[in-house]
């Protein structure tokens, strides 16, 4: 029963405020959240357009996410202009960017040992700056060389293609190190040299640990393709300028890391050097967010309880806490909920616990036939009568079967076969065969784990696909964020 500021803090900033722990490094996956983009993320360069939008979406991705589901306010629609219907300036946008901008997303190694985690991110940093160091000396020489250099390359990539000129290509990687070195100065090579020595000695270090753990998070990225990410500067945040109309070609002044200037408990704009590391403005961030005087983060979570429990929130917009949203049924609940929450340590369980033991909670579901409009129960006056999850029927059928398997942790699992993956792949549910093992692995995993039987929670979701055998049982919505299930989603059987 992990206290809620504890758990809010260590999403966006875990590894700076609870270093060396395993869920403070495996909660920035949160930060990851979004659709991947092969082209954007690893063939296109920073220095081109495209380049840079995609960097710009990766951001907006991250302010959406963290903003959003923490405080329940739409800020991503002040990326082109100020909000519309919220006092939400585009500059506070782009401060909120401005935290996010050393990042992108990649996998982070880790290790359950603190300690251990420490040494190796110490050396394989440094392996990273010396190799950096070793290719720019490298690249410098081979521009010195001349054209002779370019037809090598363009000569060991052709012999590279074709396996039966293994001898030739080893001739002709050997004849351009000799023509870059030979075009180095003596006290460039000399350093040269020494690096490689260090470097050998690193990779021998390295290799004394045993396998890392690995996690897909937002974090400073070493990149080794067009795409460099931050990495190459000591994860040094890239500088953040208002946009106009949000077009990464005009940018305009720069701005600081912050909120919103909306609310005034704390300062809008953090104080963190311009130097400061990365991690210092998303730690920022996190107490802000936290901070017990924040009106929104405590009224967001309970309402977000309060609609697992009843269908729908005292604010039946739960991402959306502004004048688009809808205003609480019962404000004076609402606020007390949250004071309650915040002022006896974020107890989710507690929290749970309070409400289904009230009195409302335990209301009968039945109309009462005095009410004139049995409808409408804004007010609460029964209990909402409210569908079984999709995932929750399929797991409670094989759990009365005896064939539900509880195994945790490994890759998900898939119900439908993939045609044509090699370009527009089709998904298709009707296509997998319940009976066969093959079916439940998913191939881009190395695992023993093949239960077609396991909990839905472990399902491989396809992002804007549908749920398959589930979609006719109140299945979530994958094409943007749910903030309740299909309340008329047929009750047909599978």
């Amino acid at each position: 029963d992990k206290p809620y500021k504890q758990f809010v803090e260590e999403q966006i900033a875990g590894d700076v405020l609870f270093p060396g722990t395993r869920d403070g490094i495996q909660a920035l996956g949160f930060i990851s959240a979004g659709p991947w983009d092969f082209i954007g993320h690893v063939e296109l360069p920073e220095t081109k357009t495209d380049g840079k939008i995609a960097r710009h979406l990766d951001r907006d991705d991250m302010v959406a996410n963290t903003i959003g589901t923490f405080t329940s306010v739409t800020v991503h629609c002040a990326q082109c202009h100020n909000h519309k219907f919220d006092p939400i300036s585009q500059e506070d946008y782009y401060s909120l960017q401005a935290v996010f901008s050393a990042l992108d997303r990649a996998d982070k190694k880790y290790f359950d040992d603190p300690a251990m985690t420490a040494r190796f991110s110490q050396l394989d940093g440094r392996q990273r700056e010396l190799a950096e160091r070793k290719r720019v000396i490298e690249r410098d020489a081979a521009k010195q060389a001349g054209e002779t250099v370019v037809k090598l390359d363009a000569q060991i990539a052709e012999a590279a293609k074709q396996p039966e000129k293994a001898i030739e290509l080893a001739a002709l990687k050997a004849k351009r190190a000799q023509l870059v070195d030979g075009a180095m100065k003596p006290e460039t090579r000399a350093e040269r040299d020494n690096l490689v020595i260090e470097l050998r000695q690193l990779n021998n270090d390295l290799s004394g640990f045993p396998k890392p753990d690995v996690v897909f998070a937002g974090t400073v990225y070493y990149g080794i393709n067009d795409f460099r990410g931050t990495g190459a500067t000591g994860g040094k945040p890239r500088p953040i300028y208002l946009l106009a109309r949000g077009q990464v070609t005009t940018p305009g002044r720069e701005v600081s890391p912050g909120a919103l200037s909306m609310l005034s408990f704390q300062p809008a704009r953090f104080a963190v050097a311009k130097n400061a590391p990365e991690g210092e403005r998303r730690a920022a961030l996190a107490h802000w967010i936290t901070d017990p005087n924040n009106p929104l983060t405590w009224r967001s979570i309970v309402n977000r309880v309060w609609q697992y429990h009843f269908g729908a929130g005292l604010v039946t917009t739960p991402n959306d806490f502004g004048l688009n949203g809808s205003p609480p049924s019962h404000p004076e609940l609402l606020d007390w909920l949250a004071a309650e929450f915040r002022d006896t340590g974020g107890s989710l369980k507690k929290l749970h616990k309070l409400i289904a033991t009230s009195a409302t909670y335990k209301q009968t579901s039945n109309p009462q036939s005095a009410i004139r409009n049995p409808q409408s129960n804004e007010l609460l006056w029964r209990q909402n009568r409210r569908k079984l999850e999709a995932e929750a029927v399929r797991d409670a059928v094989l759990a009365v079967t005896g064939k539900l398997d509880l195994t945790m942790g490994g890759p998900g699992w898939q119900d439908f076969v993939i045609e044509r993956p090699e370009h527009s792949p089709h998904y298709e549910y009707g296509l997998a065969d319940p009976e066969d093992a093959k079916t439940w692995r998913v191939r881009r995993a190395k695992s023993t784990v093949t239960s077609g039987a396991r909990k839905t929670l472990m399902a491989l979701p396809v992002r804007l696909r549908g749920y398959g055998r589930m979609s006719r049982r109140s299945p979530g919505d994958r094409t943007s964020p749910s903030e309740r299930r299909n309340p008329a989603a047929s009750s047909a059987s599978w």
